[in-house]
């Protein structure tokens, strides 16, 4: 996210099979971020692995998870991780705020618990893994 960079992204959210203290289903929420400089729209594919020292300002490709959500719509949410292993695949995107498209898919991701204000890890909490991730967005 350093520099004058643009952006791609998806938001999954999707019941967790949990359910919240007092009753009502919780959700997870996943983002997926693709940013490319100075309004340049990246060559696709766009492939590669994330690097063990990622973090949250400074990742081209991201990947967030939010845990614990009380809204269907994402919101309400108690656990931020994002992924600092795993490898993914931009396939296709349309640089196209009114109608297009992102597909890609990320595998092997490690998902660890994250402080988004200080952009650093928070010990002491356990890694989430998915093992694969899949995305065919479409707008409007």
């Amino acid at each position: 996210m350093s520099g004058n960079q643009q952006v791609w992204g998806v938001s999954i959210v999707a019941p967790s099979g949990a359910t919240a203290p007092g009753g009502g289903m919780l959700y997870v929420r996943a983002e997926v971020q693709l940013y490319h400089a100075n309004g340049a729209v990246p060559t696709f594919p766009v492939t590669g692995t994330i690097a063990s020292n990622t973090n949250f300002r400074t990742c081209d490709q991201c990947f967030q998870l939010a845990i614990a959500c009380t809204q269907p719509t994402g919101e309400g949410c108690t656990g931020d991780f994002i992924a600092t292993a795993g490898s993914y695949r931009f396939n296709s995107g349309t640089p196209n705020s009114a109608a297009g498209t992102l597909t890609g898919e990320a595998n092997n991701l490690v998902f660890r618990a994250w402080d988004l204000a200080n952009d650093r890890a928070v010990t002491g909490q356990p890694c989430i893994e998915v093992s694969r991730l899949t995305w065919n967005a479409r707008w409007p």
